[in-house]
């Protein structure tokens, strides 16, 4: 059998040797190398299955030695590991400097003539969230705001990057003021007497009028029937002596903290509480500005998704109470109808005929269970009949305020109109027709004796 493999193996070799390499040589050599396998299995038996089943141990053992000396992918980092920082700032006018981590201080050092709300500098520090709790920005320094004379009654000023400029009207001139400052005033007017001894201040001008306006003018009819009033720049209004910002207001949120400046110009910041963010976003804090003509354009607010959802969740609750009320309304309403009409209308006369019935004069075995339940139940009913004007007075009540009630949990699931008419179709259908013809049907006794527990509870709660 070796021999006749060698022969084989020997013939295979001189055919692949023989060929012409190209790849239409590959396909018959592949084949011939397959059928000689197999002849070999066939031949050699035994010898040719260890063989391969010693390389396959060598392969396995190898493979396992690679996967044994490979080290394990590093582990992916989950969210917990990852460091929690803000997000990197930026301002026009200033620079940020700090630390962006949980708890760190970020400080923005605004340039000369910027300032956030009067301040130079402003620090913030990252929560734990990885949120800001504001948003501050550079803004220029109102240099007007720190005139004393405020250019003169006749003069505005312009502000600059760190200097103010006043300028005049076309009749008006500068004059040099006791502490440096120029104010515009006309030719040869005493300073006292200068538009009703009213200053304007760094933001309007005076206005002299010529005759009293009780729209224009905000002081005081002069004794000629003249007057005058403060013309201001956009963003102001005139108080009565000078130029003011107008105010927006201060505004408040349940789930948030507002702060700062509601006057024109000025950064007004809200601060939500921690786990409520600002509507329609991620953020935790805005800051808005109050604008010139002094109302509030937009209107941000907090929101918190964990409230959100006990506040859906108590709706829900109180939808289900208000069924659950409406339902009971009814009830009771059912209830002390159909006892008005089932054991009010009572006669004890008649019970006491049917208590002192003997049972050997019925007719049928029916008639004897009948009577003696009859019995047990106008038993049971003659006290509560002692006092028939109290029992009636207290069904009444029950039936009243239940009836009353009901529009009152149903206006909460309904429109009112709705509410009104289910009200009234419910205690007529449940509430008195399909109660009245239960409790006065051929189970009147034992229906009645059956509530004559709640009817107590009823007589002693209403007597008090």
């Amino acid at each position: 059998r070796r021999l006749a493999g060698r022969d084989v193996l020997r013939g295979m070799t001189s055919v692949v040797g023989r060929g012409r390499r190209g790849p239409r040589r590959l396909a018959p050599v592949c084949v011939a190398a397959s059928q000689v396998w197999t002849l070999l299995i066939a031949l050699g038996g035994p010898y040719v299955a260890d063989a391969s089943s010693q390389t396959d141990a060598q392969t396995t053992s190898k493979m396992d030695t690679t996967e044994a000396t490979t080290p394990p992918p590093p582990k992916a980092a989950t969210y917990e590991d990852r460091p929690q920082t803000c997000a990197e700032k930026h301002d026009d006018h200033g620079s940020w400097n700090g630390s962006l981590e949980a708890n760190g201080n970020y400080t923005l050092v605004c340039d000369d003539g910027y300032a956030v709300d009067g301040q130079a500098n402003v620090t913030l520090s990252c929560s734990d969230d990885a949120q800001w709790p504001a948003d501050p920005w550079c803004e220029n320094v109102d240099d007007c705001a720190n005139l004393v004379y405020g250019c003169g009654p006749y003069g505005m000023c312009e502000d600059h990057i760190g200097s103010a400029e006043c300028i005049c009207e076309a009749a008006a001139e500068k004059r040099t003021m006791s502490n440096g400052e120029k104010a515009c005033y006309l030719p040869n007017e005493d300073i006292g007497n200068t538009c009703g001894g009213r200053n304007c201040g760094a933001h309007g001008i005076c206005v002299d009028l010529q005759r009293y306006q009780e729209t224009f003018d905000t002081g005081e009819p002069e004794s000629n029937g003249t007057g005058f009033r403060c013309s201001c720049q956009p963003g102001y209004t005139d108080n009565g002596s000078t130029c003011v910002r107008r105010d927006c207001g201060a505004r408040s949120d349940p789930l948030g903290l507002w702060s700062g400046v509601t006057a024109y110009a000025g950064e007004y910041t809200l601060t939500c509480d921690l786990g409520s963010f600002i509507w329609g976003g991620s953020v935790r804090a805005i800051t808005i500005t109050c604008p010139k003509d002094g109302v509030w354009k937009n209107h941000p607010m907090c929101k918190s998704p964990e409230k959100k959802r006990l506040m859906e969740q108590r709706e829900r609750m109180r939808w289900w109470n208000n069924i659950f009320a409406a339902i009971g309304c009814v009830s009771c309403a059912a209830m002390a109808a159909g006892l008005t009409m089932g054991l009010v209308s009572l006669d004890k006369r008649e019970l006491e005929v049917i208590t002192n019935a003997c049972e050997d004069d019925c007719h049928s075995e029916d008639e004897r269970r009948k009577l003696s339940s009859d019995k047990i139940a106008a038993r049971k009913i003659l006290p509560v009949l002692q006092d028939h004007h109290l029992l009636l007075v207290t069904l009444l009540l029950l039936n009243a305020v239940a009836n009353e009630a009901l529009p009152i949990f149903l206006d909460d699931l309904m429109p009112p109109f709705f509410a009104v008419l289910v009200s009234v179709s419910f205690v007529l259908l449940c509430g008195e027709i399909i109660p009245s013809a239960i409790f006065t049907g051929p189970m009147q006794l034992t229906i009645a004796a059956f509530f004559l527990p709640v009817v107590d509870v009823l007589l002693c709660l209403f007597y008090c």
